[in-house]
């Protein structure tokens, strides 16, 4: 069994939960990491299967003999709180209402959602998505924080920008969401595509900025350390292995070794497995060496 203690900076990634959701800590020991971020269920599609009490029980006990309490679920893929049409985002809310109450049973602490698409109807969307956090705060577990993710920038997305996030803070704030309920989640890959170069130490410290301006860091409770494939402002969410994409590697050794945030939150890779090629355990190893100790 690997120590946690040796660890300085929560690092982790997005883990398999095939043959069980309780599997998830099995694949994190494996990695060596001491942080992880999971589909609850299934995320490419909208039937799932409730959870049994076997299944917490196994999941809580892997959970203790672990150690490892840094633990975040991804909402799936389908859902879209920013939807103009009803009956989607009735489907989106409805799924979002479920997953905070299985993270309740669980004991897992966050949980990240995308923000969504409006679909070429930006005033419905931010409507929509309005709506979809008033219903979620009004049933939020008290042991979970609801975390919205930073958008690449596509076509018709809502958050891609600090300023969007402003704008959704103070929403947030205005109905409900206070710090121990609400917060966000960090992508890389996305600010750097949304328009955030984050490719030189320099600039990426002048994107912390303005993010800090904009929600404050403290707010920030998750991170999704992708580099990018596709250039700067290209508006295009593809995750690269860290290193090999348009942030590089030079920025990613300053942020773990010179911020705070890097230190304080998960830090979750969610960057390519290819086969026959590099996997997380090539990027952890990346990301080992260049912490400084």
């Amino acid at each position: 069994m690997y120590s946690l203690n040796a660890f300085v900076h929560y690092l982790g990634a997005h883990v398999s939960i095939a043959g069980g959701l309780y599997k998830a800590f099995n694949e994190a020991r494996k990695l060596e990491i001491n942080t992880f971020q999971v589909f609850t269920r299934n995320p490419r599609g909208w039937k799932f299967k409730p959870l049994d009490e076997e299944t917490i029980v196994k999941f809580e006990q892997a959970k203790k003999e672990s150690g490892i309490d840094k633990i975040v679920s991804h909402m799936p893929y389908l859902p879209n709180p920013c939807s103009p049409d009803p009956e989607q985002f009735q489907k989106s809310l409805d799924a979002l209402l479920v997953e905070l109450e299985r993270c309740r049973k669980l004991g897992i602490p966050f949980v990240v959602m995308h923000i969504g698409h409006h679909k070429g109807k930006p005033e419905k969307g931010w409507e929509s998505f309005k709506i979809a956090l008033e219903k979620a705060f009004e049933v939020i577990p008290s042991n979970v924080m609801l975390l919205a993710e930073n958008s690449a920038g596509e076509k018709n997305t809502i958050g891609t920008t600090p300023e969007d996030l402003q704008k959704i803070l103070a929403m947030a704030e205005d109905i409900g969401g206070d710090a121990q309920s609400f917060g966000f989640c960090f992508d890389t890959c996305h600010a750097h595509a949304g328009g955030a170069d984050l490719s030189t130490p320099e600039k990426f410290a002048e994107a912390l900025d303005r993010f800090e301006s904009a929600i404050g860091l403290s707010r920030i409770q998750v991170i999704h350390l992708n580099d990018a494939k596709a250039p700067y402002g290209s508006g295009l969410d593809r995750h690269e292995n860290i290193g090999d994409g348009t942030i590089g590697l030079d920025s990613f050794r300053w942020f773990l070794n010179e911020t705070d945030l890097a230190k304080q939150v998960p830090l979750i890779l969610e960057t390519p497995i290819k086969k026959g090629g590099k996997s997380h355990i090539d990027d952890l190893r990346v990301l080992r060496q260049i912490i400084r100790k």
